[in-house]
């Protein structure tokens, strides 16, 4: 009875190490945290690794508590986290080459005034007077992937860090469009709800 209850747990814990495994996304927390979820994830499988090299002589790995798979599905999540973290890291390098570092701690978007804004199905669309359409795409995406690294905590003053926004820039007359997307609903009512907030 106990090695059939040992065996239903290594089975439950092995599917849902899978299904995290699957899910994890650059974007699901900072760089920082994506680092120690893989410290953390090699550490259980270095100790089921451990745990299945005392098996009996000739028992088959996993026959007994399901150890090895356990194992590998743990490294396989430390890689998945470790690939996000790397994939931040290098989005926000490649964005804000150039960018002063004290940049960084503010809101670009506080520099210009605000000449009109508007809601669309997918987010905000706002102009932004005496703005350089490229200029202002560049300090926009940069502190996108800037906010992801972080993991955005602290930052939600700004509208630009918030999970999974996409941005585009328009010349207009006197300024730049700013446009902020994103598939996330509960994201686009929080960028729209800033914008109605700061008229």
């Amino acid at each position: 009875m106990k090695t059939r209850r040992h065996l239903f747990h290594s089975a439950f814990a092995l599917f849902w190490v899978a299904c995290g495994s699957a899910e994890t996304l650059p974007e699901d927390m900072s760089a920082r945290a994506h680092d120690k979820e893989a410290e953390k994830d090699q550490q259980a499988s270095d100790s089921f690794r451990d745990d299945d090299a005392v098996r009996e002589p000739g028992e088959k790995p996993s026959t007994r508590t399901g150890h090895y798979a356990l194992a590998a599905a743990y490294a396989q999540s430390a890689e998945d986290h470790t690939a996000a973290a790397a994939s931040l890291r290098a989005d926000e390098s490649a964005e804000c080459r150039g960018e002063p570092e004290v940049a960084l701690g503010t809101c670009p978007l506080m520099s210009y005034k605000i000449t009109a804004f508007e809601t669309t199905p997918e987010g905000v669309r706002v102009t932004y007077a005496k703005a350089d359409p490229d200029l202002l795409l560049r300090e926009v995406r940069c502190h996108l992937a800037h906010g992801a690294t972080q993991g955005r905590k602290g930052m939600e003053p700004c509208p630009l860090y918030q999970k999974g926004l996409r941005a585009e820039t328009q010349a207009t007359q006197g300024g730049a469009i700013l446009f902020l997307s994103t598939d996330f609903p509960n994201v686009r009512k929080s960028i729209q709800s800033m914008y109605v907030q700061d008229e």
